[in-house]
């Protein structure tokens, strides 16, 4: 609980003196008068505040002994914190940042047991199908796929906090190891509460570390604890992941770049009849509810597809109209 605190006392005083650091780092997201949905300049450095959490957290769980374990994880975390950096700085072009990031995930797989995929287990029809050797190469894929995933997830203030304090409850109902995510509560909170005051934005280093460490919780607890299985997971992924797919497809249609970034993502659709400030809640509800049925109410995971599938489809042609000024 002392370090719970810590967290909190050292969060607290970091944002309170958001604007000074944020001066002597520079490192800020301006408005392009294009994708952007911001008009101000707005500091980028939760990332960086982000990742001084995640490796405080990772030497506590470690009980701050320089073991073979923590040096390794430090390894990753700070490579996948440097390329994002960069990214951050310079912009790198996507493939190079994909590329990169597969290999990192690649080494990170091969060097550590713990985060092979040997299997895919599904509880839904009860099928279990075994990766065999491929499981080195399927394991970075997946990770690097989510890691995708949630950087166009991230698009609007509160989304991305609001989607990585899901997660907690997630690890909860799923009786998860909910210490390695608990102690990122503090910094996830305070920060929400500033971005949706559009006063810091966590930035690709944030992005990149958030889908690392969830990756890293839900790859170890489904291979050492055998309670989570892969639909499970695909419940909470499954709107940002869905709206992935339509992305890239609808830009490989048009016969465009599918990593050119453009305003084709939910949340952007959304903002044409949904106030910047609130669009967040409509995701944060419609993957709670996802949550909900199946957990609490026992849906069928086809069904719970299905029905997210024609809201989602439904949200598209109701919000997508071309007339309107975003």
């Amino acid at each position: 609980m002392f370090f719970f605190i810590f967290l909190i006392f050292l969060n607290t005083i970091i944002f309170l003196n958001l604007k000074i650091i944020s001066n002597k780092i520079k490192i800020f997201d301006v408005p392009d008068n294009y994708r952007k949905i911001h008009d101000l300049k707005i500091t980028k450095i939760g990332g960086i505040i982000f990742f001084v959490n995640i490796i405080l957290v990772i030497a506590y769980l470690e009980k701050f002994k320089l073991s073979q374990n923590l040096i390794f994880l430090l390894f990753i975390f700070s490579l996948s914190f440097a390329i994002s950096l960069i990214d951050d700085l310079k912009d790198i072009k996507p493939t190079y940042r994909l590329v990169s990031f597969y290999f990192i995930f690649f080494i990170w797989v091969i060097i550590d047991p713990d985060m092979q995929i040997a299997s895919l287990k599904f509880i839904t029809y009860n099928i279990d199908f075994n990766l065999g050797k491929f499981t080195y190469f399927i394991t970075p894929l997946f990770i690097l796929i989510f890691l995708n995933a949630l950087n166009l997830y991230d698009g609007v203030n509160g989304q991305s906090a609001s989607y990585a304090l899901l997660f907690l409850v997630f690890f909860y109902l799923n009786n998860l190891n909910i210490y390695l995510y608990f102690y990122l509560i503090p910094f996830l909170i305070i920060f929400f509460f500033n971005n949706v005051r559009n006063k810091i934005f966590l930035g690709d280093t944030g992005i990149t570390l958030l889908a690392v460490y969830i990756s890293y919780v839900l790859i170890k607890d489904y291979n050492l604890n055998r309670n989570l299985y892969c639909d499970e997971i695909f419940l909470i992924m499954m709107l940002p992941g869905i709206d992935m797919l339509r992305v890239y497809f609808t830009r490989l249609i048009k016969k465009k770049d599918p990593f050119v970034s453009d305003k084709s993502h939910l949340h952007h659709i959304l903002l044409r009849r949904i106030s910047k400030q609130y669009v967040f809640l409509y995701q944060f509800i419609f993957i709670s509810l996802i949550l909900m049925s199946f957990y609490i109410y026992s849906v069928h995971f086809l069904i719970i597809l299905f029905i997210t599938l024609i809201i989602y489809s439904s949200t598209l042609i109701i919000f997508n109209d071309k007339n309107t000024k975003i």
